[in-house]
């Protein structure tokens, strides 16, 4: 009873400085960011082409990108980051706990999660594609919305309304595609 008093005050501990430290990291990077995309040139480069030093250019539907979704998976990694020498300590202990209790009976259970492995790893860097290309698609279509807001009044001047409605919907649905 005592000790799970005392794991449940360290976990909280623990919670409360990764939580701190994530939405640190998280600000300081969106400020970084934000600083950089407020200080660079505003270049016109196509799609998948290099700007004039060479690099890379990042537009606008990029940028928001950088500050919304990236920046939210770094300041998770970093609240998580404990979790690499805690989970493997808690498995041990389960473990040990498990072969008090059970027995030989362990191993079956070790075996099944060593054979389910390779599957996870599998679904996992599938996962990582389909976010990919999630974030890819997300890209074109910020870029897609920023140009549409950038030229709203040649879009109005011209009635240009329904083909542009159009383009926003199918990018949308390219979107959409991906994630089902």
């Amino acid at each position: 009873f005592a000790f799970k008093i005392v794991k449940s005050e360290v976990d909280l501990q623990r919670l409360w400085c990764e939580r701190r430290a994530s939405i640190r990291m998280r600000s300081e990077l969106m400020s970084s960011i934000f600083l950089k995309a407020l200080k660079r040139k505003d270049v016109k480069v196509t799609a998948g082409k290099k700007g004039s030093n060479g690099v890379d250019s990042a537009d606008t539907g990029k940028v928001m990108n950088i500050m919304s979704q990236d920046t939210s998976r770094i300041s998770m990694a970093v609240g998580n980051m404990s979790l690499l020498y805690s989970a493997p300590l808690e498995i041990a202990v389960a473990i040990v706990f498990l072969w008090q209790l059970l027995g030989v009976a362990v191993v079956a259970g070790l075996a099944v999660v060593v054979i389910t492995w390779p599957l996870n790893t599998i679904l996992a860097n599938q996962s990582f594609r389909i976010k990919k290309n999630q974030l890819a698609a997300r890209d074109g279509r910020m870029n897609l919305l920023n140009e549409l807001l950038n030229a709203i009044k040649l879009v109005k001047f011209f009635a240009w309304e329904e083909q542009w409605a159009e383009r926003v919907l199918e990018a949308r649905s390219l979107e959409l595609a991906i994630l089902v």
